[in-house]
């Protein structure tokens, strides 16, 4: 089928893209100027915790350039809502206020107090050394176990011990208890999961303007929807006078998934000074403000019968939340991670339990997996901590106690249903990859060069997640070309080109000529966004619909122009058909001989429900116990996306997901001092992956067709890192546990393993 066959479901296409980002040719918020800017920056509070007594703004009123100086009141006098949205989860929930700008209290290093706006960056820059803000400092509390201490500072007056809410997810208190007592064998862990920061390549970044009653907010975001929703209640406009356009993404992870004051502060001056205003995070700022990710403390146990059968998971976590509740921050280690508890394997019964605690620190939210990375982590660390407990291979530990294909559909303790995985099957290829049989060998040469050498495993199973609803229009524009409309948003994921893919196959205009349009809330209605590795699943079936409405309404066109009954045409490789005759009209053509907008179609749908992609990520890795350098010499996973539109992508998203959950294992760390100072501000202390980080990356798909949607796929965008820090830790584990080194927690940076080694020797 010519062209239909090359670029069709299953077809490694290049990144369409590439191109422009590769040639400079991107469009990011920061290449946005529009004559009469002027440059908003953000006076941040140098303390953790403090009262503010007063802010006097009057030297910075008469400096140079500067056109508007406005606080907390002077946003409410102005009429802005000045209040930060989030979700309650718990059952216990405290109720804090989040202001956009601080009201007579901080409690983080880096939360906004003000804002000046002035002709040029550089101006504003130094007019804000001339605010001055007297502080009243008070005791702050920066980590959790501290923050949960008896007699620990308040971080709000209304949470008592900083408890920030409590959460009971499903499961029986009595019953639980019952199964811990009757097993034969019940093993115990504690660990952490460590805070991160996003980092992503492109800061945040806002370019507000008026044009008439018109407010158009152009910034980096995961979908500008809800943005356009709260900025309509927070600034007293109507929804159809707030545009929010979203361009070129240079990386988004969850980070930019909810609002920020940035986002609300930019638009509200543009407002007051009738100019357009702009905003840039510098990286120092962004590693300060943007929302981060994990922070977990969690003790779990795992009740095992004679055979060494899962019999109950039992799980209580303290999850740290920053100083205040982020958008979605509460249902991230309660809810989502509660989704993947058990995992792969045949688990009766669960109890999970979280305590959200405050900090004096910035906030925690969504950041790539969200919940189920936290989750396979603790839960997949926990299997090889019993493996060894009990004596097992963890290999044939994990193999007891499988889900196996024969049960699925399988419900598991948690109430989610499974609908296909072979599970077994793809860890036994994944041990083939990895070589497993010639570990014993590679460990020898390892150990005649005075290194330890050992392999680690996890299998994944992932949740995905988001809105339902989706919708996609066809409009063929003057040129010919296929305008397609999305509700989802790119981040640097190649949506362009598997979207286009999906568009081809099913009408089969020429991939060159299908153009997807994404990131304008007056273009695009209504839309989810992206997050979760909901995009393909959700948008492919609102754009196969789509493709649907489109052939059945040009039929009738198609057959006037060809002087046929409409009955008489068939429809295949983007042409209609003569029953009988070698007559045909393309879908192109057709569209060009019709008046503009006749073909338009659109389509919608609720029918998106979660996937469980899953998979066998296998790490090998050598330590230097003099040194405590960690050097990662294989990475193997097999993986199942159910059915691939474009392998080549995915391969790229597995490996990018991996990279990030490496860089969490490894190096990544979030550090505050005493005073709630963070110490890891820029690039000089916190270490992120680079190339010689990791090794080559061995990615092999076997894919089990989902059945809870119409193509049989899986969400692929975040699985690479729901399982490499489990698999890279138990390589770890598992390489110094000869020198009883106790359990090793992430990171696993050379400083902290080689302290570890010390002690035990």
């Amino acid at each position: 089928m010519g062209i239909v066959e090359k670029f069709s479901t299953g077809a490694s296409v290049r990144r369409l893209e590439d191109e422009r980002f590769v040639t400079g040719q991107g469009q990011y918020t920061d290449d946005v100027n529009i004559d009469g800017q002027v440059y908003m920056v953000v006076v941040r509070s140098p303390f953790a915790h403090a009262i503010i007594k007063s802010i006097n703004t009057d030297d910075v009123k008469d400096a140079d350039g500067v056109l508007g100086v406005y606080t907390g009141a002077d946003f409410v006098a102005a009429g802005g809502a000045n209040k930060m949205p989030y979700a309650i989860v718990g059952q216990e929930s405290a109720k804090p206020d989040r202001t956009i700008l601080a009201d007579g209290r901080v409690r983080f290093a880096g939360e906004p107090v003000a804002i000046i706006v002035a002709e040029t960056q550089a101006q504003a820059e130094e007019a804000s050394e001339l605010i001055d803000v007297d502080y009243d400092i008070l005791d702050a509390v920066t980590d959790i176990e501290s923050a949960i201490a008896p007699d620990a500072p308040l971080v709000h007056d209304d949470a008592p011990g900083n408890i920030a809410f409590r959460w009971r997810g499903q499961g029986d208190d009595a019953q639980m208890e019952q199964i811990l007592s009757e097993a034969e064998t019940v093993v115990e862990m504690r660990l952490e999961n460590n805070r991160v920061i996003v980092v992503a390549m492109e800061p945040r970044a806002a370019v507000a303007h008026m044009d008439g009653d018109k407010l158009t907010v152009i910034t980096s975001t995961q979908g500008g929807w809800a943005l356009k929703d709260r900025l309509s209640a927070c600034l007293g406009l109507e929804k159809e006078n707030v545009r929010v356009v979203t361009p070129d993404v240079g990386g988004g992870f969850g980070m930019k998934a909810f609002t920020y004051p940035e986002q609300y502060l930019a638009p509200f001056a543009a407002i007051q000074l009738g100019r357009p205003v702009k905003w840039l995070a510098g990286r120092g700022e962004s590693m300060l403000s943007d929302n981060m990710g994990r922070d977990h403390i969690s003790n779990a146990k795992l009740a095992l019968d004679k055979d060494h059968r899962i019999t109950g998971i039992d799980i209580h976590s303290y999850a740290g939340m920053g100083a205040y509740f982020s958008q979605f921050a509460q249902g991230i280690p309660t809810m989502l991670q509660e989704k993947i508890l058990p995992g792969v394997y045949d688990i009766p019964a669960s109890r999970f339990r979280v305590d959200g605690v405050f900090t004096n620190s910035t906030q925690i939210d969504a950041y790539r997996g969200a919940g189920r990375p936290e989750g396979i982590y603790l839960l997949e660390r926990l299997m090889d901590v019993a493996a060894k407990h009990v004596g097992m291979d963890p290999i044939e530990f994990r193999s007891l106690n499988f889900i196996r294909p024969e049960q699925m559909p399988y419900k598991t303790a948690v109430g989610l249903t499974y609908d296909v995985g072979e599970f077994e099957k793809l860890m036994r290829a994944a041990l083939v990859k990895a070589d497993y049989d010639g570990l014993a060998k590679r460990q020898a040469a390892s150990a005649a060069k005075g290194l330890r050498r050992d392999m680690g495993l996890c299998y994944y199973v992932e949740c995905t997640l988001g809105a339902p609803h989706e919708d996609s229009t066809f409009t063929f524009n003057p040129t010919g070309q296929l305008e397609v409309t999305v509700g989802t948003q790119s981040n640097g994921q190649g949506h362009e080109t598997v979207y286009a893919q999906v568009v081809h196959e099913q009408t089969g205009v020429p991939i060159e000529d299908i153009v997807i349009v994404q990131g304008d809330t007056d273009r695009i209605k209504n839309g989810g966004g992206t997050g979760g590795s909901r995009s393909l699943i959700a948008q492919a079936i609102a754009m196969r619909a789509a493709a649907r409405a489109l052939i059945e309404k040009a039929q009738d066109h198609a057959a006037e122009k060809l002087e046929c009954a409409p009955e008489d045409l068939s429809f295949d490789d983007g042409a209609f058909r003569v029953s009988g005759t070698d007559i045909s009209l393309d879908l192109k053509t057709l569209a060009g001989g019709l008046p503009q907008g006749t073909l338009d179609v659109e389509a919608g749908h609720d029918d998106y429900t979660s996937t469980f992609p899953n998979g066998c990520h296998i790490a090998e890795v050598e330590v230097d116990e003099e040194t405590g350098v960690v050097t990662l010499e294989n990475y193997v996973v097999v993986d199942d996306f159910g059915l691939l539109y474009n392998p080549l992508v995915v391969q790229g998203q597995v490996h990018g997901g991996i990279v990030q959950g490496l860089g969490q294992a490894l190096m990544e760390r979030t550090v505050y001092d005493e005073t709630g100072q963070l110490l890891t501000g820029s690039f000089m202390d916190y270490t992120v992956p680079r190339a010689d980080t990791i090794s080559d990356i061995d990615f092999t798909h076997m894919g089990v067709k989902s059945l809870n949607n119409e193509m049989g796929i899986k969400g692929c965008g975040e699985a690479g890192t729901v399982g490499a820090c489990a698999a890279v830790m138990n390589a770890i584990q598992r390489a110094l546990d000869p020198l009883d080194v106790g359990f090793v927690d992430m990171p696993a940076t050379p400083d902290r393993l080689w302290r570890q080694i010390r002690a035990a020797s």
